[in-house]
């Protein structure tokens, strides 16, 4: 197996990250689960940067364990009750729509991403004056940062960690592949993404998939915030090559 090591670290108010994993040893299976790992840590501090009040959104959650109790709750839910939590400001109700959904499936139980599960454990890598996103293995290679300073705003951090959350998902789900298939999309509510992730198979890349061919996305990720912040550039789409 090729070298190659995979890095975040940074500090700014209460989010810090200083891990470097070696990837000499790791398997493609152990890559993935070394990015999910790394999105699990910083995804809460990518919503709490983004301006939104999350515990007015986590105290409308009230669902079961299962994807069918989840597609029951977005058939009745209704997407003005959001409102409250994004400052009353519809540009920040899809900030407000992508936390709910990442946080009702995180309840429900039902996976969304693949799984973080892996035995290689991180060195230290100490954070200096930036949050750096490095992933160099396997043909692969990403490099994500912004410098940090006392002009540095929180949306600038929540955008950067949602850019390198939204890499850390899309390879996490390369390298491993899929055997999951997505319901093709329609017009964008909860009402239709309820249809069609009731007729999903309970996959990770099949529901969040079918969650982004409705225009959502289950996991933090840049185009949630460009409405609100219009300094803050959506991912560019790329095509995705599954493994067999």
């Amino acid at each position: 197996m090729d070298g190659g090591e995979i890095i975040l670290t940074g500090e700014y108010n209460q989010f810090r990250s200083e891990k470097r994993f070696n990837t000499d040893k790791a398997s493609e299976r152990d890559i993935s689960a070394i990015l999910v790992s790394l999105s699990n840590d910083i995804e809460p501090y990518t919503y709490q940067f983004a301006g939104i009040d999350t515990k007015k959104i986590d105290v409308l959650i009230n669902v079961e364990k299962g994807l069918s109790a989840a597609v029951e709750f977005l058939r009745t839910f209704k997407r003005d009750s959001l409102l409250p939590a994004a400052q009353n400001k519809k540009t920040m109700v899809p900030i407000a729509e992508n936390y709910l959904l990442n946080q009702l499936f995180t309840r429900a139980g039902v996976a969304f991403k693949p799984t973080d599960s892996t035995s290689i454990k991180p060195e230290i890598e100490k954070p200096e004056d930036q949050i750096l996103f490095v992933g160099n293995c396997k043909g692969w290679f990403s490099v994500k940062k912004l410098s940090i300073n006392g002009k540095t705003q929180d949306w600038e951090v929540s955008g950067i960690l949602a850019g390198i959350n939204h890499t850390l998902v899309n390879k996490a789900f390369d390298f491993v592949g899929s055997s999951g298939e997505a319901v093709s999309g329609g017009r964008k509510s909860f009402g239709n993404l309820a249809d069609a992730l009731g007729r999903t198979e309970n996959d990770p890349y099949a529901i969040t998939k079918t969650c982004e061919n409705f225009n959502y996305k289950p996991y933090a990720a840049p185009d949630m915030l460009t409405e609100e912040y219009p300094g803050i550039k959506p991912p560019r789409v790329k095509g995705r090559k599954p493994k067999g």
